[in-house]
């Protein structure tokens, strides 16, 4: 076979055997890994955290165990039907690691969700997990960098973000746009009542707290007059 032709025929076999190493390539799965939304949040806020589990392996996740970043406060959590939750309390007293124990099909994936606040300055708040399959003692440790082999999940606190005020406190939701518009955290107190976040002072604002006042103001002074003018009369 001359020269020329033998180039010919081996370009299209190496174009092929490409094609099939792509396709091979694009087939295999993606690999996916524990996520936490939302992704931005604001500070300040009422939030819900969901974590969403894969499994990977074609065994079945046993437990999850997440790590609550610091400042993080946790005070509401969903159950999810088969599975167990138990809270480890940090040193502060504060929600320190929560861990699910449970069943999750090889090709399965479940969700878990609490009620939070966030810290009140910004700043990227990392999820650490651990991953445990059955049968398996060493967990997957999703503790990485985001461009590692097992990042762990991060949720950027960022003044812009809109407040979820999750569990209808109203305290955060009420200063929500105020604090969008001048691009600054909002302040939030655990003392605050709903009624003095939004302004009200029944003393001061009430038409009928100050109508009731007068009149009890006058009354008093009628009676002070009446018992002076007692007194008058029965001085000899």
């Amino acid at each position: 076979m001359p020269h020329g032709t033998r180039g010919r025929g081996a370009r299209p076999a190496a174009v092929v055997v490409a094609v099939v190493s792509l396709g091979v390539i694009a087939a295999s799965p993606a690999e996916a890994h524990i996520q936490v939304t939302p992704t931005v949040a604001a500070p300040g806020d009422a939030v819900r955290f969901t974590f969403l589990v894969p499994n990977e392996r074609d065994t079945s996740t046993s437990k999850i165990q997440v790590a609550v970043p610091k400042g993080v406060l946790a005070f509401s959590f969903a159950d999810v039907a088969g599975w167990k939750r138990s809270v480890t309390p940090a040193p502060d007293g504060s929600t320190g690691t929560i861990t699910w124990t449970g069943h999750l099909a090889s090709d399965g994936f479940v969700e878990f969700s609490m009620l939070a606040s966030t810290p009140t300055a910004p700043q990227d708040l990392t999820w650490k997990a651990l991953q445990f399959y059955q049968g398996d003692p060493k967990p997957v440790r999703w503790i990485g960098t985001p461009d590692s082999q097992f990042p762990a999940a991060v949720t950027h606190l960022r003044p812009d973000a809109a407040q979820q005020n999750a569990g209808g406190g109203g305290v955060q939701g009420a200063a929500a746009p105020s604090a969008a518009a001048s691009g600054t955290p909002p302040q939030t107190s655990p003392q605050t009542s709903p009624r003095a976040s939004s302004g009200i002072d029944s003393s001061a604002s009430d038409p009928v707290a100050r109508t009731l006042g007068g009149v009890a103001a006058a009354a008093a002074l009628g009676a002070l007059g009446l018992s002076l003018a007692s007194r008058r009369r029965r001085r000899p």
